[in-house]
């Protein structure tokens, strides 16, 4: 039996709500030669009752493990994938069923590009779209600009859009295992670093983001951590290699870094941390003008804003 063309890799943990709308959505794609491979990262509610419900599908393949965190549930599900394109899936988002097609399509297409993503819609409670996410440029986008983008403005390409070629992993691993979250930026730095990109201006994916999500919030923490540890180790890993982060870059990276941490903790209440990570944003770059304005509005009281922007209106 050969090997399907695409392996998708869905890590669920306590998905029971909406991981069969998940499933079906892949199941029911218009491109057919896939393998769905499903993690079940220690779940204890009703995730495993429902999965069961699908084996009997022989693109379906199921394994469990403790609970041990999405980056080394996508691992253990990347050292089972047969396929040489590799996808993700969220358990309670859903892939739109052309999305599989669309995005071989460009691999096989363009033998040169080794990533393709889109656009994604978030969906808010009753499932009802409230925003879109991704997307600076449809078509090829060079790795140059891509990695730049990606590393100094943080990320726009969403991962459950994602589609790689298997050929650029080196290692048995495909997210570092210490990397409890924002694994896949990492993963997307070090690759685009390296090969070109394409992106597909129409989304392909829903992505919930309701009050469910809520927890989602209370991790912001974690997650500046952890983009600050990736904006690090991205540094490390290319400070003498093309395209190169050099020191200003790292300071224009950080500095963006500590910016939307600000805006973060500024909407929290928490002025004083905000002002402090402004301060400290402007000092590893100058010439930052977002973080400029973000200390007007923040400072200055919003009478004298007011004048301002009447001064300048008649001038």
């Amino acid at each position: 039996m050969k090997d399907p063309k695409v392996t998708v890799i869905m890590p669920v943990y306590n998905g029971e709500k909406h991981i069969m709308e998940a499933i079906d959505s892949i199941l029911n794609q218009t491109f057919n030669d896939f393998e769905l491979i499903i993690i079940n990262d220690g779940s204890t509610d009703k995730t495993e009752d429902i999965i069961t419900l699908y084996l009997k599908d022989n693109r379906v393949s199921y394994f469990k493990q403790t609970n041990r965190g999405y980056s080394m549930a996508c691992n253990k599900g990347y050292s089972f994938a047969k396929a040489k394109y590799i996808c993700f899936q969220d358990c309670d988002d859903i892939s739109l069923p052309y999305r599989l097609k669309e995005e071989v399509d460009i691999l096989e297409k363009y033998t040169d590009i080794e990533l393709v993503y889109s656009s994604a819609i978030f969906l808010g409670d009753g499932g009802k779209p409230f925003a879109k996410w991704g997307g600076i440029k449809s078509g090829k986008i060079s790795h140059i600009k891509a990695f730049y983008k990606l590393y100094i403005e943080g990320n726009f390409i969403p991962n459950p859009t994602v589609m790689f070629r298997k050929r650029h992993i080196s290692s048995n691993n495909l997210f570092r295992e210490d990397l409890k979250i924002c694994a896949d930026y990492e993963h997307r730095l070090i690759t685009i670093h390296d090969y070109d990109i394409y992106e597909i201006e129409k989304p392909l994916v829903k992505i919930r983001r309701g009050s469910e999500h809520k927890h989602l919030t209370a991790l912001r923490e974690e997650n500046f951590k952890a983009e600050r540890e990736i904006l690090k180790n991205i540094r490390k890993l290319f400070w003498d290699k093309e395209p190169k982060v050099t020191l200003i870059y790292f300071y224009r990276a950080m500095s963006n870094q500590l910016l939307k941490e600000s805006n973060y903790f500024i909407g929290q209440g928490e002025k004083k941390k905000s002002i402090q990570l402004l301060i400290h944003s402007i000092i590893l770059n100058p010439f930052n003008l977002r973080a400029w304005k973000t200390i007007i509005v923040t400072l200055v009281p919003k009478s004298i804003i007011k004048v301002l922007k009447i001064f300048i209106h008649v001038k």
